[in-house]
């Protein structure tokens, strides 16, 4: 078995049966495609029934332990394949995707996970590539900036996944499980970008205001995760805190939860106070120019 593929998903049957037939039109034919049901109340159960059997390449694992990041590490545990392959229950694949990607990881021993760009698409959302300005190499440092790796662009290599130890399960890593995880791979391994969009990211039209806030402030149990493990030094440590601090008010004033007064208050640093305010200029700015 040369990879497997792993689906968490729950209550949505519907958009799955699109993902699923999206994985199993794959150019590239030796795999298994496990979906991890997270608790699903909907029809998920049979409709995986159902494509099991028409191809015996798919396997179903019901997990009652809610959370993403369980449910990918309960897919890990039961994997065979050579290579592991993670995908959201509402993306979708390009035909080539795993051809592409297996090829690579083939012929390049040295690389450890290897990722795609990909397209956005939804109700009344424009396609357009998530990003435009990746290096091919995505190191530990670049990574700290920002998670340029879409979820379901991603094949690694089996054996450094069990290395570095899988998804972080404790909620208070939840919106950021897989970034953390991306980080612990990039220390000690090589991921590589290619600029070929293999992969359909799902837009929802719904909005959740807090949610933004809730990742940065996710995001900031990650730093102190990276500095207790001893993978960032202290001046990292407080850089990275600063701009946690930064992006964490950004989100309370673009979501107004708080006013641009307290958002500009102290404690935050002089250069970031600055960069808050411009941010808030552009945007206004912005916003004046399309009602005119």
């Amino acid at each position: 078995m040369r990879v497997s593929v792993i689906v968490p998903t729950r209550n949505r049957a519907v958009l799955l049966a699109e993902t699923l037939e999206s994985i199993l039109r794959q150019t590239f034919t030796d795999f298994e495609l496990l979906v991890i049901d997270n608790d699903s109340g909907d029809q998920t159960a049979g409709l995986v029934a159902a494509y099991r059997q028409q191809d015996p390449r798919v396997r179903y694992l019901y997990h009652s332990e809610r959370g993403i990041a369980r449910a990918r590490n309960a897919g890990l545990r039961v994997a065979r394949g050579e290579y592991v392959a993670f995908c959201d229950d509402d993306d979708l694949w390009r035909p080539e995707k795993l051809q592409v990607q297996v090829d690579f990881l083939d012929h390049r021993p040295e690389v450890a996970l290897v990722c795609t760009n990909a397209v956005t698409f939804g109700d009344g959302v424009p396609e357009r590539r998530i990003y435009r300005r990746t290096p091919r190499i995505l190191t530990f440092r670049r990574l700290l900036r920002q998670n340029e790796i879409c979820n379901s662009s991603v094949l690694a290599r089996r054996e450094v996944l069990d290395q570095v130890g899988w998804f972080d399960e404790r909620p208070e890593f939840h919106a950021v499980e897989d970034h953390e995880f991306w980080l612990r791979i990039a220390y000690r391994h090589r991921i590589v970008f290619l600029d070929r969009p293999l992969v359909r990211y799902r837009i929802h039209s719904r909005a959740n205001r807090r949610r933004g806030v809730d990742a940065v402030e996710a995001w900031g149990t990650v730093i102190d995760k990276l500095w207790t493990s001893g993978l960032i030094n202290p001046s990292l440590y407080a850089a990275l805190n600063a701009r946690v601090e930064l992006e964490r008010r950004w989100q309370l004033l673009k979501s107004g939860q708080t006013s641009p007064r307290a958002a500009l208050g102290p404690p935050l640093a002089v250069g970031h106070r600055f960069k808050l305010l411009l941010r808030l200029c552009y945007t206004r700015f912005r916003g004046r120019n399309t009602t005119t």
